[in-house]
């Protein structure tokens, strides 16, 4: 096979193989879902992009941001709600993060943490044998 071919079918596999990456912070096309019961009446001072999210998590359409409240949601791969809320109850608190709540759901659990005024909303619920996740932030 001559060189110059093989440098071509070299560079398109390096271009498939970037765009195959799963990069939980890079939202995918599309809406997010935007939850009940989190008012977002004063200007945020976090960011969802700062927040951490578990490594098998991927973004289900886009960041949304309406009416100072931000939402994203995401799939979790291979992992129960409980597993979803207990990795938040290990890294938010390093970052500042105070849980007020946690409400066991008819299926799920919802969790509200709070920091300088801003109101996270975690809602993770069982999606086969995946998690749904649903994140919201707003000004508290």
């Amino acid at each position: 096979m001559p060189t110059f071919l093989r440098t071509i079918l070299l560079a398109l596999a390096l271009l498939a193989l970037a765009s195959c990456t799963s990069d939980a912070t890079a939202p995918a096309d599309g809406p997010g879902e935007v939850q009940p019961g989190v008012a977002g009446d004063s200007p945020i001072d976090a960011e969802l992009a700062d927040l951490p999210v578990p490594d098998a998590a991927d973004a289900v359409g886009e960041e949304t941001d309406r009416d100072g409240v931000q939402t994203q949601s995401y799939i979790v791969t291979a992992t129960q709600p409980e597993q979803v809320v207990d990795f938040y109850v290990d890294a938010l608190p390093d970052l500042g993060w105070t849980m007020e709540s946690q409400t066991a759901l008819d299926e799920g659990i919802r969790a509200t943490w709070t920091q300088d005024g801003d109101e996270l909303l975690v809602t993770a619920s069982p999606d086969g044998q995946d998690t749904s996740l649903n994140l919201q932030l707003s000004g508290g």
